[in-house]
């Protein structure tokens, strides 16, 4: 008990000194987070304002039973794959021409192209980014967010880029399916060379010849429909405010930074001054 009250003792005199120093020092503190706030504030408001549009889209697993292992559409993307697809020249390459298609002012045009391939040489695509919402397995729900200096401009950025990535995901698809159509080709060239030999091989030869030819028919078909593995669930409209800046968010963060640097100043400054002398400390008489 004698212990832990000469503990709350000693701990009120060392916090009487700092209690002190604050009080002493309240002005300069508070001078200090409100010159840094008000600071903050007008150097963020005269930055040029950003705005953020977004859409979604949505990645399955798409696959094809009817024409068997020997035909396949777009492959399940990989966790990872649509974002770095979106970063990639021949993705931004075609957002590019299809800003530049969009209509939009023409010096709105020229600085948001001029952007995305100085990013794109840099390696640093900002303009655009992919955002998951929801992936698994199977696959998942995607945000593609653009970023310019209209709202009208951010729209038009996004949806282009979600453009681009449909295009991007149907020419895989195409893709698969011109390889699908040169193996059964290939198959069906193999095949004719063959004569079978008896009625039961020759049975079995136009059977699969017939497959075959079943086979290239679906593909030749299907190749000019592909579409992929992405849909859009909801296309980017015009984003009611600017992402940024903030003026009150930095004006906070600045004059919470400066009370907390002013405040640990004033008490290293108390520390570093020399304890008074008990020799010049006033004496108490008793009226000698």
């Amino acid at each position: 008990m004698i212990d832990s009250v000469q503990r709350s003792r000693a701990l009120d005199v060392d916090t009487l000194p700092v209690m002190s120093t604050l009080t002493r020092s309240a002005l300069p503190i508070v001078g200090a987070a409100v010159l840094a706030g008000a600071l903050g504030y007008f150097v963020t408001a005269g930055q040029p304002k950003v705005y953020e549009a977004g859409s979604a889209i949505f990645a399955t697993n798409s696959s094809n039973s009817q024409l068997g292992n020997t035909m396949y559409t777009a492959p399940t993307l990989p966790r990872g794959a649509l974002r770095e697809a979106l970063v990639s020249p021949a993705v931004i390459l075609d957002v590019v021409s299809r800003v530049q298609g969009s209509g939009l002012p023409q010096g709105q045009v020229s600085s948001m192209v001029s952007s995305l391939k100085s990013e794109l040489t840099n390696g640093n695509v900002k303009s655009l980014k992919l955002a998951v919402v929801d992936e698994s397995s199977n696959g998942g729900v995607y945000s593609v967010n653009g970023r310019a200096s209209t709202p009208a401009a951010a729209r038009v950025l996004t949806n282009a880029a979600v453009d681009a990535l449909l295009a991007w995901d149907a020419k895989r698809a195409q893709t698969r399916m011109v390889k699908a159509r040169a193996s059964l080709q290939s198959q069906l060239t193999a095949l004719n060379t063959e004569t079978p030999d008896n009625n039961i091989n020759a049975s079995a030869y136009q059977a699969t010849r017939q497959q075959l030819l079943q086979d290239l028919a679906l593909v030749g078909a299907a190749a000019s429909s592909a579409t992929g593995t992405l849909d859009v669930v909801s296309p980017a409209i015009d984003p009611s405010g600017a992402a940024a800046p903030r003026p009150l968010r930095s004006a906070l963060l600045s004059a919470l930074l400066a009370l907390l640097t002013a405040t640990a100043l004033a008490l290293l400054l108390a520390s570093l001054r020399p304890a008074p002398s008990l020799d010049t400390r006033p004496e108490r008489y008793t009226g000698r």
